[in-house]
Protein backbone atom coordinates (compact mmCIF):
# COMPACT_ATOMS: atom_id res chain seq x y z
CA UNK A 1 0.00 0.00 0.00
CA UNK A 2 1.32 3.43 -0.42
CA UNK A 3 2.67 5.95 2.36
CA UNK A 4 2.02 8.66 0.09
CA UNK A 5 -0.74 11.57 0.28
CA UNK A 6 -2.11 13.65 -2.17
CA UNK A 7 -4.65 16.34 -2.56
CA UNK A 8 -6.23 18.66 -5.21
CA UNK A 9 -7.06 22.18 -4.69
CA UNK A 10 -9.41 24.19 -6.59
CA UNK A 11 -9.48 27.47 -6.51
CA UNK A 12 -11.41 30.34 -7.87
CA UNK A 13 -9.50 33.42 -8.40
CA UNK A 14 -10.78 37.00 -8.45
CA UNK A 15 -10.36 38.67 -12.15
CA UNK A 16 -8.07 41.98 -9.76
CA UNK A 17 -6.48 39.67 -8.18
CA UNK A 18 -5.36 37.40 -10.85
CA UNK A 19 -1.84 39.13 -11.36
CA UNK A 20 -0.50 39.11 -7.30
CA UNK A 21 -2.27 35.02 -8.04
CA UNK A 22 0.46 34.17 -10.19
CA UNK A 23 2.86 35.79 -8.27
CA UNK A 24 1.86 33.86 -5.45
CA UNK A 25 2.11 30.95 -7.65
CA UNK A 26 6.29 31.63 -8.90
CA UNK A 27 6.80 31.82 -4.76
CA UNK A 28 4.98 29.21 -4.10
CA UNK A 29 6.43 26.84 -6.40
CA UNK A 30 10.20 28.25 -5.48
CA UNK A 31 9.77 27.41 -2.10
CA UNK A 32 8.05 24.14 -2.74
CA UNK A 33 10.92 22.90 -5.00
CA UNK A 34 13.49 23.08 -1.75
CA UNK A 35 11.31 19.72 -0.35
CA UNK A 36 13.07 16.39 -1.14
CA UNK A 37 9.74 14.38 -0.15
CA UNK A 38 7.65 16.68 -3.01
CA UNK A 39 6.98 14.22 -5.54
CA UNK A 40 4.68 16.73 -7.62
CA UNK A 41 3.19 20.28 -7.46
CA UNK A 42 1.06 21.48 -10.80
CA UNK A 43 -0.47 24.64 -11.01
CA UNK A 44 -3.02 24.32 -14.00
CA UNK A 45 -5.57 26.85 -15.35
CA UNK A 46 -8.91 26.12 -16.96
CA UNK A 47 -9.60 28.66 -19.84
CA UNK A 48 -10.62 31.53 -18.49
CA UNK A 49 -7.69 31.51 -16.31
CA UNK A 50 -9.95 32.13 -13.38
CA UNK A 51 -10.16 28.76 -11.62
CA UNK A 52 -6.50 26.83 -10.85
CA UNK A 53 -6.26 23.80 -9.81
CA UNK A 54 -3.40 22.47 -7.47
CA UNK A 55 -2.34 18.54 -7.49
CA UNK A 56 0.09 17.91 -4.97
CA UNK A 57 1.64 14.66 -3.98
CA UNK A 58 4.27 13.67 -1.12
CA UNK A 59 6.15 10.45 -0.68
CA UNK A 60 4.43 10.10 3.01
CA UNK A 61 2.75 12.28 5.74
CA UNK A 62 6.25 13.40 7.14
CA UNK A 63 6.68 15.23 3.69
CA UNK A 64 3.31 16.68 3.58
CA UNK A 65 3.56 18.30 7.04
CA UNK A 66 6.63 19.37 6.23
CA UNK A 67 5.06 21.38 3.01
CA UNK A 68 1.89 22.62 5.75
CA UNK A 69 4.32 24.09 7.69
CA UNK A 70 6.07 26.13 4.93
CA UNK A 71 2.80 26.92 3.47
CA UNK A 72 1.81 29.02 6.72
CA UNK A 73 4.11 31.79 5.28
CA UNK A 74 1.77 31.94 1.87
CA UNK A 75 -1.52 31.31 3.69
CA UNK A 76 -2.62 34.64 4.16
CA UNK A 77 -1.86 35.86 0.82
CA UNK A 78 -3.71 32.47 -1.06
CA UNK A 79 -6.82 33.14 0.83
CA UNK A 80 -6.97 36.63 0.22
CA UNK A 81 -6.70 36.66 -3.67
CA UNK A 82 -9.18 33.68 -4.41
CA UNK A 83 -12.67 33.59 -4.16
CA UNK A 84 -13.23 30.04 -3.04
CA UNK A 85 -11.19 27.17 -2.13
CA UNK A 86 -12.21 23.44 -2.44
CA UNK A 87 -9.83 20.92 -1.93
CA UNK A 88 -9.71 16.98 -1.19
CA UNK A 89 -7.29 15.29 0.42
CA UNK A 90 -6.39 11.95 -0.30
CA UNK A 91 -4.17 9.28 1.40
CA UNK A 92 -3.12 7.60 4.78
CA UNK A 93 -3.63 11.05 6.50
CA UNK A 94 -3.30 10.91 10.37
CA UNK A 95 -5.10 13.15 12.89
CA UNK A 96 -2.30 15.69 13.01
CA UNK A 97 -2.51 16.02 9.22
CA UNK A 98 -6.34 16.39 9.42
CA UNK A 99 -6.06 19.22 11.99
CA UNK A 100 -3.67 20.97 9.98
CA UNK A 101 -5.62 20.59 6.99
CA UNK A 102 -8.86 22.11 8.66
CA UNK A 103 -8.76 25.71 7.98
CA UNK A 104 -9.10 24.67 4.22
CA UNK A 105 -12.10 22.45 5.09
CA UNK A 106 -11.21 19.57 2.74
CA UNK A 107 -13.02 16.55 2.07
CA UNK A 108 -11.20 13.91 3.33
CA UNK A 109 -10.85 10.33 1.61
CA UNK A 110 -8.86 7.48 2.84
CA UNK A 111 -7.05 5.38 1.10
CA UNK A 112 -9.13 1.82 0.67
CA UNK A 113 -7.69 -0.17 -2.53
CA UNK A 114 -5.56 0.05 -5.87
CA UNK A 115 -1.98 0.46 -6.79
CA UNK A 116 0.87 3.32 -7.18
CA UNK A 117 3.90 3.29 -9.90
CA UNK A 118 4.62 6.71 -9.04
CA UNK A 119 6.46 5.91 -5.83
CA UNK A 120 9.52 3.63 -5.80
CA UNK A 121 12.34 3.56 -3.06
CA UNK A 122 13.57 7.25 -2.84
Amino acid sequence: MSKAVHWLIKIEITEENLLSFKELMADMIASTQTEPGTLAYEWSFDDTGLLCCIYERYIDVVAAKIHLNNFGQFAERLTGACKSIDMTAMGNLDDEIKSMLVGLSPTLATHQAGFDRCVTNI
